[in-house]
């Protein structure tokens, strides 16, 4: 994957039936227009299990603002899984390699409409065993 990595870790999130969804932390702004890529570290829930799937879902919210994105979900350009990515340490600012279970996607272009507003990302998995986990975090959306 690419150098400019946004990694949310994981909380427990281990289920028999239903898929629990699981909310982090807040993943850094975007400004209408950039592109960044953004992964949920997954390895601790997988077990001996692998990703055979991911499938990610953008929606929006305005909050109290007039901000506006009338199709959120094209804000998701790709998602994929890995087994390894390359993240920049923000103390050294050198890159390091994560091994392990991630969903990673390429999200952006926000409109300009949108500043102000909060894309709410979910990332659903599909595991080798036929569990499915769901980790969810936000984007806002700020003025370059």
């Amino acid at each position: 994957m690419g150098t400019s990595l946004s990694a949310a870790r994981l909380k427990a999130v281990t289920t028999v039936g239903s898929a629990l969804v699981v909310a982090v932390a807040p993943f850094p702004a975007l400004a209408p227009g950039e592109f960044d890529n953004f992964c949920f570290d997954f390895t601790a829930d997988t077990g001996a299990a692998s990703i055979a799937s991911t499938t990610w879902i953008a929606s929006f919210d305005p909050g109290n603002t007039a901000a506006s994105d009338a199709n959120s979900q094209a804000r998701v350009i790709t998602a994929s899984v890995a087994t390894s990515v390359y993240v920049r340490s923000p103390i050294h600012f050198t890159l390091q390699a994560w091994a392990g279970q991630f969903s990673v996607a390429t999200i952006g272009g926000f409109p300009p409409s949108a500043v102000g507003g909060t894309y709410h990302l979910a990332a659903w998995v599909s595991l080798s065993d036929t569990r499915i986990l769901v980790l969810t975090a936000s984007v806002p959306c700020l003025a370059s």
